[in-house]
């Protein structure tokens, strides 16, 4: 788009791109020489995709649950209109005194443990079970991505599993016979635990 003035003896022409973040200006002054400035801009965006999806039972995300006689199953559901792509599985909580010879703050390891079932891209992907807090660091976080915060109301930890080199892909509804999944599964009585969230971290298309 072309835009001219005429301002202090000077014809200005601005070329503006479509994006409207790149100015050029050339100036003809009243002897004709003609001058040239460039001026670039970038104007933030909001990223309207990006989404934080925690794991669900029913209207629950709080896996302290007692999955000791049944199992319960925490899951991220397929989506109707898009598809999901996951850069970044957190799995973060609370609890007293975390240990990494047990679960976080329990007395002692998980006996059954705790088990994920991800269906992506139509088929499966495995990811190891959880016993001990050891095993959420050494087996479920990637390399950097573990932290543990002491405090006296309860210590706080974020073990971050890194995917942005290959996004964990759940595709929308009705894309396959069986729509992908991400689920977590509670094999053990985890009330006493004080607060347990599995978050997915991506962009959707």
């Amino acid at each position: 788009m072309a835009i001219s003035s005429f301002h202090n003896g000077r014809t200005i022409s601005a070329l503006v791109g479509d994006s409207g973040t790149t100015r050029v200006d050339i100036e003809t002054d009243l002897d004709g020489a003609n001058r040239m400035a460039v001026e670039s801009t970038v104007t933030p965006t909001s990223v309207s995709n990006r989404f934080e999806l925690d794991a669900r039972n029913g209207g629950s995300n709080d896996l302290n649950v007692n999955g000791g006689g049944t199992p319960v199953t925490f899951s991220i559901l397929a989506e109707v209109s898009f598809d999901l792509f996951i850069t970044e599985l957190r799995l973060h909580g609370i609890d007293g005194s975390i240990r990494f010879d047990r679960f976080l703050g329990q007395n002692n390891p998980l006996t059954n443990g705790i088990d994920f079932s991800i269906k992506s891209n139509d088929a499966p992907v495995g990811l190891d079970s959880i016993f001990t807090t050891a095993d959420i660091k050494a087996r479920f976080a990637s390399i950097g991505g573990w932290a543990l915060d002491p405090a006296a109301g309860g210590d706080h930890f974020l073990a971050s599993l890194s995917l942005v080199t290959n996004p964990l892909a759940i595709r929308k509804q009705g894309t396959f016979g069986t729509d992908d999944i991400l689920s977590i599964i509670i094999n053990d009585n985890l009330n006493n635990v004080d607060s347990l969230f599995l978050t997915a971290v991506g962009f959707k298309r």
